[in-house]
């Protein structure tokens, strides 16, 4: 037997008692019992609040992340430091967000999503006070690592919510519009950020998501109730796994950022080294950290892949159009609004992409996204000698949308596919993906400006590993149709 609780206005509390996995009886608005299914998700009244605390949550994580690289120079200046040593802030941030993803899913299993992601809520309030209070350059790395331990709380399970907050035919909209709120913080982070360091102290750009953390914190208790498990927690995977990832990152960012070679080599091969380490260890225990059980699902597996692969393309593309279009004369100013179509088309493909997986394939939505992505990449290879607006925008927004065609319902896909005690292992995974996608995408177009490749290269590099994410995609539909 399994308590569960239903939700009627004013968000009242009635306990009723339910077989595990089957149906709970629900109080209308009007006192009317209907049956519904677990899988259904939550009850409207309580799933439009408990949305609202996770697009809080989502927001603050990409908007987190981003708003202080605008302020990277007012800090150098001001703690009397070096700007290239001022980049440690966001590096330091983006490391330990790394290591602490899947050990943190991992721990969600066991107690709860809605613990983990309040706890991340609470993390990031506490250390946006030490953040502010931060009169040197150790105390803000050691507040900015407890922030990027809260987004990591709350990125970890983020998409879980997703899957525990909507009823399975509303999946898709619900990852569409978690992916627009992404992108909403993405995109107000640089105006926010710019906004605070002329009018404020840049102290006040790590507080800058506190109203979000607020809010998301009100409305929390609407979340799905905490159902862990009594699987114990692999301590010795999470140490591999923290340690592979760290030693990765720090290897491909020291190779991207020109550092000794051999150093940088030598952290990249390390890092390999404690992968297969890590792949040994989690196959033997019943509770891994890094879900492989997971991972030998080919159609979970290809899923990766393909992510992975966009991913790379996508943030090589958008890392190289601005070094392009500088070669043309266009101030700072001017190529971001150039390229600004692509985040509009994000936030409107996205959600709309989400519902469309709900009722049409999203495998074959996928297909369809990354052949637009993969044609759209390409057409940048061929800008014309002196591009106008139009020219930039129209391919811009024609590879925002052919992404985000791919990524919402591949998201779905993942999370989906998953069971759903194992779904914040999936969320996390694909979480990681992403992240050590979109730092290799750096270190790619580092590799390819070294070597001089910086005319139309960058964007022919990018549609082909557009087109292999494709394959992916295909072959997954081959081997695992809807």
């Amino acid at each position: 037997m399994r308590v569960t609780i239903s939700w009627h206005i004013g968000w009242t509390g009635i306990v009723e008692i339910a077989p595990a996995g089957k149906h709970a009886a629900e109080l209308g608005a009007w006192g009317v019992v209907a049956e519904r299914t677990i899988e259904d998700g939550l009850p409207v009244r309580r799933r439009i609040a408990a949305v609202i605390s996770v697009s809080c949550g989502s927001v603050l994580y990409t908007l987190d992340a981003n708003v202080a690289n605008v302020a990277l120079p007012t800090i150098a200046h001001e703690l009397g430091i070096a700007e290239s040593t001022a980049v440690i802030i966001v590096s330091a941030y983006n490391l330990v967000l790394a290591m602490s993803l899947l050990p943190f899913a991992a721990l969600a299993d066991r107690f709860g999503l809605r613990r983990v992601f309040t706890g991340g809520l609470l993390f990031y309030l506490v250390a946006a006070v030490g953040c502010y209070l931060a009169g040197t350059l150790p105390l803000l790395l050691v507040a900015r690592a407890m922030q990027a331990l809260g987004a990591s709380l709350l990125l970890s399970v983020s998409l879980a919510l997703v899957r525990a907050i909507y009823p399975d035919a509303m999946l898709g909209r619900g990852m569409g519009l978690n992916t627009m709120a992404a992108s909403l913080g993405a995109a107000l982070a640089p105006v926010l950020g710019g906004f605070i360091v002329e009018t404020l102290s840049w102290h006040w750009v790590f507080a800058a998501g506190v109203p979000l953390a607020a809010t998301g914190l009100l409305f929390a208790r609407a979340l799905p109730d905490p159902h862990g498990t009594s699987r114990g927690f692999d301590t010795a995977g999470a140490a591999y796994c923290a340690v592979t990832f760290g030693l990765l990152i720090v290897g491909f960012q020291s190779l991207g950022e020109g550092l000794a070679l051999p150093l940088a080599l030598g952290g990249v091969v390390a890092g390999l080294v404690m992968a297969i380490v890590l792949f040994r260890h989690e196959r033997r225990v019943a509770a891994p950290v890094l879900p492989v059980d997971l991972l030998a699902q080919p159609k979970l597996s290809l899923s990766v892949a393909a992510a992975l692969l966009a991913v790379l393309a996508s943030t090589s593309l958008l890392l190289y159009v601005p070094f392009r279009l500088h070669e043309f004369g266009f101030s700072a100013a001017t190529i971001g609004v150039m390229i600004a179509p692509y985040a509009g088309a994000v936030v409107f493909v996205a959600p709309a992409a989400g519902m469309l997986s709900d009722k049409l394939s999203p495998q074959w939505l996928g297909i369809v996204g990354l052949g637009i992505a993969t044609v759209a990449a390409a057409t940048f290879a061929f800008l014309p000698d002196a591009p106008t607006y139009l020219d930039v925008a129209w391919r811009a927004a024609l590879c925002g949308a052919g992404f985000s065609l791919f990524f919402s319902p591949n998201g779905r896909l993942m999370i989906a596919s998953a069971p759903r005690d194992r779904v914040a292992g999936a969320s996390s995974l694909l979480s990681t993906t992403r992240m050590f996608g979109q730092a290799l995408g750096s270190v790619l177009l580092s590799g390819l400006l070294t070597l001089g490749l910086g005319s139309g290269a960058p964007a022919l590099v990018a549609a082909g590993l557009a087109a292999l994410a494709l394959g992916c995609a295909v072959v997954r539909l081959a081997v695992s149709p809807d």
